[in-house]
């Protein structure tokens, strides 16, 4: 959702540099700004309905250079409950995200395509 909206945004005029160094020299836009926020308000959401120990951040836009990840992690926590899960939840980078999608999409073919009921024969 984020790339999309980023590349759309990017698409729309010419620029001097590649999309994935985007950050590199528009990381003030308003555009990249507002997309920001949006994104920190659908993180904070999903961490004040869930209260997780920790979340996870990486892949995709968040593995392009100078991305700000400590810009995305502030407006956050602007909108996390207070005092839990604002005093307590921890911002973890990714270590690999191309690796993590990998195993993902791995594991959602063993466990859940293959044990669904599309594949069992109808008792």
């Amino acid at each position: 959702m984020l790339w999309n909206a980023l590349r759309r945004w990017y698409e729309q005029q010419p620029r001097n540099y590649p999309l994935r160094d985007l950050f590199v020299h528009a990381e003030n836009a308003p555009f990249v700004q507002s997309l920001l926020e949006n994104a920190a308000r659908a993180i904070a959401t999903s961490i004040n309905l869930f209260d997780p120990d920790a979340v996870i951040l990486g892949g995709g836009v968040m593995d392009m250079p100078a991305f700000p990840r400590e810009t995305l992690v502030a407006m956050t926590q602007k909108y996390l409950r207070r005092p839990l899960p604002h005093q307590v939840v921890r911002f973890i980078a990714a270590s690999s995200s191309d690796l993590m999608a990998l195993r993902v999409q791995q594991y959602w073919r063993i466990n859940v395509f293959c044990h669904s009921s599309v594949l069992k024969p109808h008792e």
